[in-house]
């Protein structure tokens, strides 16, 4: 199970409401900013107003590359007792609508033998981005990788924590001190908080930002860096000794993070007053 379902069926659900929940207050509002008489659409969405509706209503293109339609998906069926429609999920054989099963027919529908693709990011340094590459393949010299390859190690356990084997996963998602850096950093970017179940989800999270398009790019070289920030202070702790400070990493990402998307991103008017508070626009 990977972020991305769990996200798609989320969303998803404000579909399902939307055309069920006709006389809440919440979809009053929506149907009265979206709205168009001259057109139709079965979720309304006026491209102009930028936002998490928006967002909400872009989710079928995602869902469509799994071959699942949502306008399909949630049809009428006639109720004759009473003489009024309902709205069926054909997932459930006719039942309501649940995340559960939607999450598990978008596994069970996604090809497990497809080879990942890594959107690279230029507003980064090379090295920065294949080094998140090499941590999604599994190939960086983490300790648990060097004994499934028959290299000797004094011990398996994380250098960190100290509690449980030291495999890629742990390293950058489920090591306390990884996750404390990922809630700075969802704090940092006003991002909700950041649940990963793969390095993959990592590297997806700014394709379900509500940021616009450079300003994703720009969350995304935050998390390519927190990545890279981790290996470094893993090795500065393995190889000297240095004990790891949760703001001198925090503090080093922002630092980086600003030259590089503010040079090489072209983004020369980027004031570092801005981008402390990840408050710019790009």
């Amino acid at each position: 199970m990977a972020l991305q379902e769990i996200n798609l069926a989320l969303l998803a659900k404000w579909w399902w409401r939307f055309k069920n929940e006709k006389d809440g207050m919440w979809r009053k509002i929506v149907w009265a900013i979206h709205h168009l008489d001259r057109s139709w659409s079965f979720i309304p969405a006026k491209v102009s107003i930028p936002g998490p509706w928006k967002y909400i209503v872009n989710i079928n293109k995602e869902l469509l590359k799994y071959g699942l339609d949502l306008s399909k998906r949630i049809g009428k069926e006639v109720v004759l007792g009473d003489g009024m429609d309902r709205l069926v999920w054909d997932f459930e054989d006719n039942e309501g609508f649940s995340v559960r099963s939607l999450i598990r027919d978008l596994d069970e529908l996604k090809p497990h033998d497809e080879n990942y693709v890594m959107e690279w990011n230029n507003w980064v340094p090379k090295k920065v981005g294949i080094h998140a590459w090499r941590v999604e393949m599994g190939c960086i010299p983490i300790l648990l990788e060097l004994l499934k390859r028959g290299i000797v190690v004094t011990k398996a356990v994380c250098p960190i924590c100290e509690e449980e084997l030291e495999s890629t996963e742990h390293l950058v998602i489920s090591c306390q001190f990884a996750q404390t850096l990922w809630s700075v950093i969802s704090s940092r970017c006003k991002v909700s908080s950041i649940f990963a179940f793969s390095v993959k989800d990592l590297l997806d999270l700014h394709r379900f930002s509500y940021f616009p398009k450079r300003k994703a790019k720009a969350f995304n070289a935050v998390c390519l860096t927190t990545i890279w920030c981790i290996w470094r202070a893993r090795n500065a702790l393995v190889f000297e000794g240095k004990q790891i400070n949760i703001n001198n990493v925090v503090g080093e990402i922002k630092a980086l993070t600003f030259l590089w998307v503010k040079n090489r991103g072209k983004n020369r008017s980027l004031t570092w007053e801005e981008w402390r508070g990840f408050n710019f626009m790009l």
